[in-house]
């Protein structure tokens, strides 16, 4: 096999682009590792006033833009020109520009191809980097985060049915071809696209059961593999943890307001601090049971047989312990 390649401050920098997947720890990364790095130029989304902005309009304009359509021959030359002026200088500036998105990972893998291709088209080689997660445990959190999204999210795109149990939302996304409708599950056939177009040592596949285990050993594993000094990196990682699941106590609140046609009515209409208080989100009230979703012995043997042959690619071409994790392969 090749293995990714680690880099050291003596070896010339390159972008990073880092693809999730969901539910991976990439809030955390994006909040807390990225932006107060000493090497790291982070492209992504700044914290500011309650709310997460770019902080140059021209870089929001160009990442945007790659991760849409496939670019026109137009529309290429002008995203490489804002690269050259807003990207390429951060690099000579020895530090390493750094694009956290776990959209690239979602939509169908046509469009992944294609958002990979953009990235190819304008950055040039970049280094890659995936954060998988065992596709049971992957698939629970997934239910939680729309849950909590059709709690939390925009008033007006409220799309998820919230009495949706996870075997109903499981058989939203089943498709009559019997294949699954959920990107991040779908994280070997995105690792491959990439290797594809990049080079497969220039993509590292971490698991997130090892950031559980011990966050030193996997902060310091891609720091290495971005190029990024890692002692700076554990500190800013060091007891961080973002977008904690519910505990089951919120969910339950959550259904008895979704329940009330009165007050489920009322709480669409008020605004988000509001809603979150209603379901006792502030950090005092996060005690209790973490939530858990449970699905039939029939789904569990439908995700395995969707992620297997998937799985034995990544552990045969990165040497991941995905078995050691209770991985299917």
């Amino acid at each position: 096999m090749t293995e990714p390649k680690l880099l050291d401050a003596s070896q010339k920098r390159q972008c990073c682009i880092h693809v999730g997947v969901n539910k991976t720890g990439t809030t955390t990364m994006q909040r807390h590792l990225f932006p107060g790095h000493k090497d790291v130029a982070y492209l992504g989304k700044i914290a500011q006033w309650g709310r997460r902005k770019y902080t140059n309009p021209e870089v929001d304009r160009l990442l945007n833009r790659l991760a849409g359509d496939r670019l026109t021959h137009g529309e290429c030359d002008t995203m490489r020109a804002i690269y050259r002026e807003q990207v390429a200088p951060l690099l000579a500036s020895n530090r390493v520009p750094v694009w956290s998105q776990e959209g690239l990972c979602m939509a169908p893998a046509a469009k992944r191809l294609n958002r990979a291709k953009n990235i190819l088209d304008v950055f040039g080689p970049c280094s890659v980097m995936i954060v998988i997660r065992r596709p049971e445990a992957l698939t629970e959190a997934l239910y939680f985060q729309r849950l909590q999204g059709a709690a939390l999210g925009r008033r007006r795109k409220q799309r998820f049915n919230s009495h949706f149990s996870i075997e109903h939302w499981l058989e939203d996304r089943w498709q009559a071809t019997g294949r699954f409708r959920i990107g991040p599950l779908d994280y070997a056939r995105t690792a491959r696209q990439y290797a594809c177009l990049f080079g497969m040592a220039n993509v590292g596949v971490f698991c997130f059961e090892q950031l559980v285990e011990s966050s030193d050993s996997f902060v310091t594993e891609i720091s290495q593999f971005m190029g990024i000094e890692p002692v700076q990196a554990q500190q800013l990682m060091a007891g961080k943890r973002e977008n904690v699941r519910w505990t089951d106590r919120q969910v339950k609140q959550f259904r008895q307001i979704e329940n009330s046609p009165i007050l489920s009515r009322f709480y669409r209409l008020m605004p988000r601090p509001i809603r979150r208080r209603l379901i006792e989100l502030v950090k005092k009230d996060r005690q209790g049971e973490k939530a858990r979703a449970f699905y039939s012995d029939l789904w569990q043997q439908r995700i395995n047989d969707s992620t297997r042959e998937g799985n034995a690619y990544l552990q045969e071409n990165w040497e991941l312990p995905l078995e050691q994790y209770g991985y299917p392969v």
